[in-house]
């Protein structure tokens, strides 16, 4: 039963920090690049040799990871340092 719980309480953690990533991101860059952070997301986590535990500063490191690709494709674009009207 704790192992359901565990199970549980992680996917609630990485539904929480992959909405308020993609929410924060769509608010500044719009759908599309929420679309491909999405997908970064969940590459990071994929990538890592175990899921992270039920706290939020472990869950924050795919986040960062994320974060990083997203900033590295902006500035790739060409994009100005300030986000796009919204």
């Amino acid at each position: 039963m704790d192992n359901l719980l565990t199970v549980a309480c992680q996917r609630n953690m990485a539904e929480r920090e992959l909405a308020a990533f993609l929410h924060v991101v769509t608010e500044l860059y719009g759908p599309e690049e929420a679309e491909m952070s999405a997908h970064d997301w969940l590459d990071e986590l994929e990538s890592l040799n175990c899921i992270p535990g039920p706290t939020p500063r472990e869950w924050r490191l795919v986040t960062i990871a994320a974060a990083n690709l997203l900033s590295k494709r902006i500035n790739n674009q060409g994009v100005g340092t300030r986000p796009p009207n919204r």
